[in-house]
């Protein structure tokens, strides 16, 4: 008797834990219902509140049969549902603990192994055909879902972390369990081979190693805000844009005059600003320098052969698109691919955490009317597509292009 009174009162005490936790996650889901439509400017663009909210009811009737990462993934679900790509919550508990020790990027000609660990030789550079049971592009659209975008350019740019998170693919339905994951790969001559990759972050290193590095421009530096180089031959000069934001040892106004020094002393006759890794921040910090380089335009400082090249790419987005495009009404031209960002769409993040969790979500807080609402990108005049072999070799297409 004394045995089973113990045992009730243990199973008791489970099931006292396990509503508890459901609770927990009841709760932070209506935070989520509650605060998201009040501090969005307009959440039900592509969702309707009465989808929307059918949605989340749904996932408050499955929560008691749904794991941790299951749970975080519908509400990332419930948040990307609105179709605004400011506005998001990350399907990938922030541990990363069920991450697999390979890094993807898609190619024009196909998803590719960029990094990994070194047991995973085999898989290095090569394309990447299935995942689990599945063509890899039904596995995107497997994960798609759970990601905030507003076009595809974004969806490439995020879904590869998705891709190799076991957490994000189980709750997807692509994998069985998020321990392993089965993933096949195609060599270049064509032979397909598989490798099931346990989860946990392990050492990596890139897929690339040539006896001499070139080390790619856009690549190097990108712990700094905005730097310069010459290109002598070119006579071109290349100034990389990576965040808008003032560097903390160099504000944008003295760099500026040290761009308009240089330009004045040595020849120059191409100007090229890359912002293809420019994800945004405060569009107003690169100001000073556009009027600066328009004013030395217009004393004959700056007597260019032909008109600036701004490089943009699917990591363009927000303040960095809009900057872009300030600099293409001013006569720049576009080249490499289209942004990640949409010119008519929402932004001005602000965040909120959920009360439990403490998972973050942002969320738009304005809407930027520029161009046409059907318009999901702003697209180069120049477009140039990105190949896993130029890559590999490390060669910047972009670039090449930009020169030519």
């Amino acid at each position: 008797m004394r045995t089973l009174f113990l045992f009730a009162i243990f199973s008791l005490a489970i099931s006292a834990q396990e509503s508890s936790r459901d609770e927990r996650w009841r709760a932070d889901l209506d935070f989520l219902v509650r605060e998201l439509p009040s501090r969005h400017p307009n959440l039900f663009t592509r969702v309707t509140r009465e989808q929307w909210l059918a949605s989340a009811d749904d996932l408050r009737s499955r929560i008691a049969d749904l794991r941790d990462h299951q749970v975080q993934a519908g509400l990332a679900r419930l948040v990307a549902s609105g179709a605004d790509a400011h506005t998001s919550m990350s399907a990938i508990p922030v541990s990363g603990a069920r991450n697999i020790s390979l890094r993807f990027y898609w190619f024009s000609n196909g998803l590719f192994v960029t990094h990994g660990a070194p047991q995973f030789a085999r898989a290095l550079g090569k394309r990447v055909v299935r995942i689990g049971s599945f063509p890899v592009e039904e596995a995107l659209e497997m994960v798609k879902p759970f990601i905030s975008h507003e076009n595809d350019q974004w969806l490439k740019q995020q879904s590869p972390a998705y891709l190799r998170s076991a957490d994000v693919l189980h709750s997807a339905g692509v994998i069985p369990t998020n321990d392993r994951v089965p993933y096949t790969f195609v060599d270049g001559d064509g032979t397909e081979f598989a490798l099931t990759i346990g989860t946990g972050e392990i050492a990596i290193v890139p897929a690339r190693q040539l006896a001499r590095p070139l080390n790619p421009l856009f690549e190097r530096n990108a712990d700094l805000n905005y730097w310069f180089d010459y290109l002598a031959e070119k006579r071109a000069l290349y100034v990389k844009y990576n965040r808008c934001a003032e560097s903390p040892r160099l504000s944008m106004a003295e760099f500026t005059r040290e761009v308009i020094a240089f330009i004045e002393s040595n020849p120059v006759e191409s100007l090229l600003l890359d912002m293809r890794n420019n994800s945004g921040g405060n569009s107003a910090v690169i100001q000073p320098r556009a009027s600066a380089l328009n004013q030395a335009a217009l004393r004959g400082v700056l007597p260019l052969a032909r008109p600036p090249f701004i490089i943009i790419g699917r990591q363009t987005f927000s303040s960095g698109m809009l900057n872009a495009l300030d600099f293409k009404s001013q006569g720049a031209a576009l080249l490499g691919e289209p942004t990640g960002g949409k010119p008519y769409g929402y932004g001005e993040v602000l965040t909120f955490n959920l009360p439990n969790s403490g998972l973050l979500v942002q969320h738009s807080t304005r809407l930027f009317r520029i161009g046409s609402p059907d318009d999901p990108y702003l697209r180069p005049d120049v477009t140039v597509p990105l190949t896993s072999a130029a890559y590999f070799a490390e060669r910047d297409e972009f670039l090449e292009a930009a020169l030519q």
